[in-house]
């Protein structure tokens, strides 16, 4: 961003104080003359169509009032081929009553035409085709007044101003000169350019000051805006934007138009235009050599302190600022100047503080190494203490632990024990129920022994039957074989009776099914009664067995009997030792936890010795970080001091 000193931003400033307002000051009196300007030339316009209007009116209201007063006394009975001495003298005095009156004259509606001078009428002058007696006779009643005409016999510019007789038999009417009309009005002037004009109600020009009558028309934008009965308004023509002032002519129907450049009012602002410039370019130059001075006055000083305050920023307090004027900134070089003097004040005390401060400084290194030292010996001291006391503790623990465990362990023997007992207890009951139970399985070892005995003799009376059926069976299937054999010889023979031993034959054939039938359940039978002999042998054969594994049952169960004795007698003796360890061990347990209750007491004890032991030992590392934090820092401090000075001697007082 680029830097704007002082002396650029009062120039800005002060050129924008001088130009804004004088520029604005000379617009605003130029475009304010001007409108002034403008404004009193409309004023003269609006005027000058006024007075022309007035006059207009003035001119022709009398002139129809003389008509209209005269068509009442002029009747059909005056219309004869010569005129009426009366006619003609009315007509006379009429004419000389306004020297423009160039001529009075009656038309009737027979034709006959009598004026005022006596002229010769041309041969082909009809009075009722005229426009002065149409515009009459198709206005009865009123008095009209044609437009501008030249006079077909004197070639001067007139208007008719007529009136249709009362009766309605013809029109009354004079041809009035205007030249002096036209004259006087064409004639003002609007400012140096500006001109007035005449149009008739169909906006044809009548009179113009600049152009010939019947030669000029006014283009639409100008026509368009002439429908009003006044007005004013701007519109374009040959010579550029023009404004225009208008007004209706009451008497006529005209409309008196005055107009003027607007060219000319910047013309006639120029002047003062070319004037307000010259002031505001003056004004701009005698502000901009004011400004230069004051601008000089403020930045001068400026630079003395700019200076100034570079030399002190560089180290050298002798300098000083001088300045003779008696304002703000001559304020600003004796603050600066004193300033500058409480600096050294300052710098000296800081100077002599710094060198104390470096002594001091070393002092508290030196005392502050020692206490680091003596710290930590402590630390190192207290960190052995921590570390036997952290062993004894440990051992405490254990040795607790293992008492613990061992007063468990005696618990569970007393407790073991008085199981045992009650299991011995329970066991020699159940010796007794023993030996009771092996008498009687002896007993029913016995009956069994009897029952198979009586089973091994079913068994072998079964096997002989069974041999006695398979003799039966084999008998049955030899009688099937046979009747087989029948039965096929029977068919043969029927077969060779033909018809007649058919019976025989189907007789025969169910013979021999039921023979065949018959064998097949002789041969399953014979098989049955061979499986069954077997499994009658083998059970046989397992019978004679279980009989042997009897006798040895019942001798065991003999040899079962007696060892249950010496067991019954054993466990009476098992059970009275028992009762007896089993009292021991509760002696043993009660000793066991008062032998734990002080072995925890000393684990606590030895706990609480290394809690404290490593809370000293943590306070004595923090002491010891402390003192090194403080060496660090008075070192630090050391070299502050040390640059304090440095920095202190780079002053120059």
């Amino acid at each position: 961003m680029t830097r704007l000193s002082i002396r650029k931003k009062l120039i800005i400033f002060a050129a924008v104080i001088l130009f804004i307002p004088s520029i604005s000051i000379g617009i605003f009196s130029f475009l304010s003359a001007k409108s002034q300007i403008e404004a009193q030339m409309s004023k003269q316009a609006n005027s000058q169509v006024k007075l022309s209007n007035e006059l207009i009116n003035q001119v022709f209201s009398k002139e129809k009032e003389k008509v209209s007063f005269l068509s009442k006394t002029v009747s059909k009975s005056m219309g004869t081929t010569k005129a009426t001495p009366q006619l003609q003298a009315q007509l006379k005095r009429f004419k000389k009553s306004n020297p423009n009156i160039m001529s009075a004259f009656v038309g009737f509606e027979t034709g006959v035409y009598h004026g005022e001078p006596k002229e010769e009428i041309p041969a082909d002058y009809v009075a009722t085709e005229r426009p002065w007696y149409k515009e009459a006779m198709k206005h009865k009643g009123e008095t009209i007044v044609t437009s501008p005409y030249e006079d077909a016999m004197s070639k001067v510019t007139v208007v008719s101003i007529a009136h249709s007789l009362e009766d309605g038999s013809g029109v009354i009417a004079f041809d009035y000169k205007v030249d002096h009309l036209k004259e006087e009005v064409l004639n003002q002037q609007i400012g140096e350019k500006g001109y007035l004009f005449i149009t008739d109600a169909n906006n044809e020009v009548l009179f113009h000051p600049e152009q010939k009558e019947g030669s000029y028309s006014l283009n639409e934008q100008i026509t368009s805006q002439l429908t009003d009965a006044k007005g004013s308004f701007i519109a374009t023509e040959k010579r550029g934007d023009q404004r225009f002032v208008f007004e209706s002519n009451e008497a006529t129907g005209w409309k008196v138009v005055g107009t003027y450049a607007l060219s000319e009012v910047d013309e006639q602002a120029k002047p003062i235009f070319n004037i307000t410039l010259l002031v505001v370019v003056t004004s701009i130059f005698v502000g901009g050599i004011i400004v230069f001075f004051i601008i000089r006055s403020i930045t001068s000083p400026l630079k003395k302190l700019i200076h100034a305050a570079q030399k002190v920023s560089e180290g050298d307090l002798t300098e000083s600022v001088e300045v003779t004027s008696k304002d703000e900134i001559a304020d600003l070089a004796s603050s600066f100047n004193k300033m500058t003097d409480s600096l050294q004040t300052l710098l000296r005390h800081i100077s002599e503080g710094s060198s104390h401060l470096a002594s001091a400084s070393e002092q508290m290194a030196a005392h502050s190494e020692q206490a680091e030292h003596s710290t930590t010996e402590v630390t190192h001291r207290m960190a052995h203490v921590a570390n036997g006391s952290d062993r004894q503790m440990q051992s405490s623990e254990e040795t607790a632990r293992a008492m613990e465990e061992i007063s468990l362990g005696v618990q569970r023997v007393a407790e073991s024990s008085a199981d045992v007992s009650e299991v011995s207890v329970q066991a020699t009951k159940e010796a007794q129920q023993g030996r009771e139970m092996l008498e009687n399985v002896i007993s029913q070892m016995n009956s069994i022994r009897a029952s198979v005995q009586d089973g091994v003799s079913e068994i072998k009376n079964l096997n002989e039957h069974s041999a006695e059926i398979g003799q039966i069976i084999s008998v049955i299937t030899q009688i099937s074989e046979q009747t087989n054999l029948l039965a096929l010889n029977a068919a043969i023979e029927a077969a060779r009776a033909g018809e007649h031993g058919k019976g025989f034959a189907v007789v025969a054939e169910e013979v021999r099914k039921l023979a065949e039938e018959s064998k097949q359940s002789s041969d399953q039978i014979a098989s049955l009664i061979t499986t069954m002999q077997q499994a009658t042998t083998r059970s046989a054969s397992v019978i004679e067995k279980s009989e042997t594994e009897v006798e040895s049952g019942i001798q065991l169960t003999v040899e079962a009997g007696e060892a249950f004795m010496h067991i019954l007698h054993s466990v009476e003796q098992v059970a009275a030792q028992i009762q007896e360890v089993s009292a021991t061990a509760e002696e043993m347990s009660a000793s066991s936890e008062e032998v734990t209750a002080s072995v925890g007491e000393m684990a606590d004890i030895s706990r609480e010795a290394a809690n404290a032991t490593s809370e000293v030992v943590r306070l004595s590392e923090q002491q010891l970080q402390s003192s090194k934090d403080n060496t660090k820092a008075i070192e630090q401090l050391s070299k502050l001091a040390l640059e304090l000075q440095k920095s202190v001697y780079r002053f120059k007082m």
